[in-house]
């Protein structure tokens, strides 16, 4: 009678223990479901953000540029000396106020080109952290199938309400 009240209790704890194991593993999918979520959100942030970075900064350039064009063509035109004067100092406190560093060619180096490259590897980073809690995910789901359908698992997943995944 004790080596069955033994064994009754040892079966007892094994089934807890596999049901505890089962929605630990059970928890760990939903889990990494919910980080591809939260990363998929930070990475739209990221973007909507960078995009809006982007924009500003494309329009201010842009700006600046229709400027100088007709700064520069005004200073070419038919001017008496002192129109001349004024517009050039106005083409050179636009390159100064703006922290421009002119080229041979005379074209001014913006700082839009520093933001898209930060932009993308901000993109990039997110990106790579998406890819991590996909794989996450996945590795989750393939213990979860393994753990579900391997003896003696798969006798006691059914009364647990599980099912075997595909």
């Amino acid at each position: 009678m004790l080596i069955f009240a033994i064994i009754i209790v040892a079966l007892v704890f094994f089934i807890i223990f596999i049901y505890n194991n089962w929605v630990k593993l059970k928890e760990a999918v939903v889990n990494n479901f919910k980080a591809i979520g939260v990363q998929l959100d930070a990475r739209g942030k990221v973007i909507d953000s960078m995009l809006s970075i982007s924009r500003r900064y494309l329009a201010h350039e842009e700006t600046i540029f229709v400027k100088l064009a007709e700064l520069r063509a005004k200073s070419q035109s038919d001017l008496n000396p002192k129109q001349k004067k004024e517009v050039e100092d106005e083409i050179e406190n636009i390159i100064k106020s703006n922290g421009f560093n002119l080229v041979i060619e005379n074209y001014p180096e913006l700082r839009s080109n520093e933001i898209f490259l930060r932009n993308q590897e901000a993109i990039q980073t997110e990106e790579q952290k998406l890819m991590y809690a996909k794989r996450a995910y996945n590795n989750s789901i393939e213990t979860l199938k393994i753990s579900t359908e391997t003896f003696p698992n798969v006798l006691f997943v059914g009364m647990f309400g599980g099912k075997a995944l595909s």
